[in-house]
């Protein structure tokens, strides 16, 4: 997951591309600059500011309050359809409730 907080530490040295090369075949039509994500991501990446946070909510929270979401938009756009995904899915829900 390229935008797991947890694993920026480890980002920093190699970056995810097998998740960013998903992310770009399954969401082209919201990111249209890709190159530009990238860039954004390798910052974060590799500032130990955001290395040691819990949980995507912190950065994105981090991100307003800094006004980073006009500096770095298209990470803050990323950042926040993670957390308007929803962790689980309903077939596996499905198949808990029909045990």
């Amino acid at each position: 997951c390229v935008g797991c907080v947890w694993w920026f530490w480890y980002y920093c040295n190699k970056f995810p591309d097998d998740a960013f090369k998903n992310l770009g075949l399954t969401y082209s039509n919201i990111f249209h600059d890709f190159k530009k994500l990238k860039a954004e991501l390798e910052v974060l990446y590799n500032d130990t500011n955001y290395q040691n946070l819990n949980h995507i909510y912190d950065l994105v929270k981090i991100f307003e309050l800094e006004g980073l979401k006009t500096v770095l938009p298209e990470a803050y756009n990323l950042f926040s359809l993670i957390l308007t995904l929803p962790s689980t899915s309903v077939s596996v829900e499905r198949s808990f409730f029909l045990v």
